[in-house]
Protein backbone atom coordinates (compact mmCIF):
# COMPACT_ATOMS: atom_id res chain seq x y z
CA UNK A 1 0.00 0.00 0.00
CA UNK A 2 0.99 3.73 -0.58
CA UNK A 3 3.48 4.99 -2.79
CA UNK A 4 3.43 1.94 -5.10
CA UNK A 5 0.27 0.62 -4.97
CA UNK A 6 -0.48 2.54 -8.06
CA UNK A 7 2.34 1.32 -9.93
CA UNK A 8 1.38 -1.90 -9.00
CA UNK A 9 -1.52 -1.69 -10.99
CA UNK A 10 0.01 -0.44 -13.62
CA UNK A 11 2.20 -3.33 -13.58
CA UNK A 12 -0.57 -5.92 -13.00
CA UNK A 13 -2.91 -4.36 -15.71
CA UNK A 14 -0.20 -4.79 -17.89
CA UNK A 15 1.17 -7.42 -18.16
CA UNK A 16 -1.91 -9.77 -17.52
CA UNK A 17 -3.34 -12.00 -20.03
CA UNK A 18 -6.43 -10.59 -21.92
CA UNK A 19 -8.67 -12.80 -20.60
CA UNK A 20 -7.51 -11.62 -16.80
CA UNK A 21 -7.27 -8.41 -17.70
CA UNK A 22 -10.34 -6.71 -16.07
CA UNK A 23 -9.67 -8.79 -13.06
CA UNK A 24 -6.08 -7.61 -12.48
CA UNK A 25 -6.52 -3.95 -11.17
CA UNK A 26 -8.89 -5.38 -8.18
CA UNK A 27 -6.65 -8.08 -7.45
CA UNK A 28 -3.92 -5.35 -5.68
CA UNK A 29 -6.96 -3.88 -3.36
CA UNK A 30 -8.09 -6.93 -2.50
CA UNK A 31 -4.62 -8.11 -1.27
CA UNK A 32 -3.98 -5.02 0.39
CA UNK A 33 -7.16 -4.72 2.56
CA UNK A 34 -7.11 -8.79 3.09
CA UNK A 35 -3.01 -7.72 4.77
CA UNK A 36 -4.59 -5.10 6.60
CA UNK A 37 -7.23 -7.75 8.23
CA UNK A 38 -4.41 -10.42 8.67
CA UNK A 39 -2.34 -7.37 10.33
CA UNK A 40 -5.28 -6.40 12.55
CA UNK A 41 -5.87 -9.68 13.69
CA UNK A 42 -2.47 -10.39 14.64
CA UNK A 43 -1.87 -7.02 16.43
CA UNK A 44 -5.15 -7.88 18.51
CA UNK A 45 -4.68 -11.70 18.90
CA UNK A 46 -1.32 -10.29 20.40
CA UNK A 47 -3.13 -7.82 22.56
CA UNK A 48 -5.26 -10.50 23.74
CA UNK A 49 -2.41 -13.56 24.44
CA UNK A 50 0.37 -11.36 26.15
CA UNK A 51 0.42 -8.84 28.76
CA UNK A 52 1.01 -5.59 28.66
CA UNK A 53 4.50 -5.90 29.60
CA UNK A 54 5.09 -8.54 26.93
CA UNK A 55 4.00 -6.86 24.52
CA UNK A 56 6.07 -3.65 25.41
CA UNK A 57 9.25 -5.92 25.65
CA UNK A 58 9.09 -8.55 22.48
CA UNK A 59 5.37 -8.79 21.47
CA UNK A 60 5.56 -5.47 19.40
CA UNK A 61 8.40 -7.77 16.76
CA UNK A 62 6.30 -10.24 16.32
CA UNK A 63 4.33 -8.30 13.10
CA UNK A 64 7.28 -7.11 11.74
CA UNK A 65 8.78 -10.52 11.93
CA UNK A 66 5.70 -11.86 10.04
CA UNK A 67 5.77 -9.19 7.60
CA UNK A 68 9.73 -9.30 6.47
CA UNK A 69 9.14 -12.34 4.32
CA UNK A 70 6.22 -10.92 2.45
CA UNK A 71 8.92 -7.63 1.76
CA UNK A 72 11.58 -9.73 0.91
CA UNK A 73 9.70 -11.06 -1.45
CA UNK A 74 8.10 -8.31 -2.99
CA UNK A 75 11.29 -6.20 -3.06
CA UNK A 76 13.15 -9.45 -4.57
CA UNK A 77 9.87 -9.25 -7.72
CA UNK A 78 10.29 -5.59 -8.18
CA UNK A 79 14.06 -5.79 -8.72
CA UNK A 80 13.62 -8.63 -11.26
CA UNK A 81 10.59 -6.70 -13.21
CA UNK A 82 10.93 -6.18 -16.23
CA UNK A 83 8.87 -3.27 -18.80
CA UNK A 84 5.72 -4.51 -20.39
CA UNK A 85 5.32 -5.65 -24.38
CA UNK A 86 2.94 -2.78 -24.60
CA UNK A 87 5.23 -0.53 -23.04
CA UNK A 88 8.10 -0.81 -24.25
CA UNK A 89 6.37 -1.18 -28.17
CA UNK A 90 4.65 1.84 -27.64
CA UNK A 91 4.89 5.16 -29.38
CA UNK A 92 6.01 8.43 -27.44
CA UNK A 93 2.56 10.43 -27.42
CA UNK A 94 2.35 13.43 -29.42
CA UNK A 95 2.41 16.74 -26.98
CA UNK A 96 -0.84 18.83 -27.67
CA UNK A 97 0.41 22.01 -26.84
CA UNK A 98 3.90 24.01 -26.86
CA UNK A 99 5.48 24.83 -23.71
CA UNK A 100 5.48 23.22 -20.16
CA UNK A 101 3.14 20.78 -19.20
CA UNK A 102 1.58 22.97 -16.74
CA UNK A 103 0.56 25.23 -19.06
CA UNK A 104 -0.66 22.08 -21.23
CA UNK A 105 -2.64 20.98 -18.88
CA UNK A 106 -4.35 24.55 -17.49
CA UNK A 107 -5.24 24.92 -21.27
CA UNK A 108 -6.92 21.75 -21.21
CA UNK A 109 -8.63 21.81 -17.64
CA UNK A 110 -11.82 23.51 -18.37
CA UNK A 111 -12.56 21.21 -21.86
CA UNK A 112 -11.37 18.36 -19.71
CA UNK A 113 -13.71 19.05 -17.28
CA UNK A 114 -16.64 19.63 -18.85
CA UNK A 115 -16.30 17.55 -21.45
CA UNK A 116 -15.99 14.39 -19.31
CA UNK A 117 -17.80 15.40 -16.04
CA UNK A 118 -19.61 11.99 -15.68
CA UNK A 119 -16.49 10.18 -15.81
CA UNK A 120 -15.21 12.80 -13.28
CA UNK A 121 -18.09 12.24 -10.80
CA UNK A 122 -17.87 8.38 -11.22
CA UNK A 123 -14.40 8.37 -9.91
CA UNK A 124 -15.04 11.15 -7.10
CA UNK A 125 -17.96 8.45 -6.19
CA UNK A 126 -15.30 5.60 -6.49
CA UNK A 127 -12.81 7.00 -4.77
CA UNK A 128 -15.13 7.96 -2.11
CA UNK A 129 -16.24 4.55 -2.00
CA UNK A 130 -12.73 2.83 -1.68
CA UNK A 131 -11.72 5.06 1.31
CA UNK A 132 -14.49 4.15 3.42
CA UNK A 133 -14.02 0.71 2.73
CA UNK A 134 -10.52 1.64 3.79
CA UNK A 135 -11.48 3.56 6.98
CA UNK A 136 -13.89 0.42 7.79
CA UNK A 137 -11.26 -2.13 7.70
CA UNK A 138 -8.06 -0.09 8.73
CA UNK A 139 -9.75 2.19 11.89
CA UNK A 140 -13.34 0.38 12.79
CA UNK A 141 -12.70 -2.90 12.31
CA UNK A 142 -9.20 -2.65 14.72
CA UNK A 143 -11.33 -0.62 17.10
CA UNK A 144 -14.78 -3.16 17.05
CA UNK A 145 -11.68 -5.93 17.55
CA UNK A 146 -10.13 -4.41 20.40
CA UNK A 147 -13.85 -4.10 21.78
CA UNK A 148 -14.67 -7.75 21.32
CA UNK A 149 -11.87 -9.07 22.82
CA UNK A 150 -11.68 -6.73 25.70
CA UNK A 151 -15.26 -7.83 26.01
CA UNK A 152 -14.54 -12.04 25.70
CA UNK A 153 -14.87 -14.09 29.11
Amino acid sequence: TGGEMGTAVVMLSESAPKPLLAQSGPVMSLGSQCGFLAALSVTTGLTALLSPAQMLQWGWRVPFLLASLPGALTIWYAYGAHESEEFEGAPDAPRCCEGPALVCMAENLDTTVWDHWRSGLLACVSVSGAVCGFWVSTTYFKEWLGHTARQAP
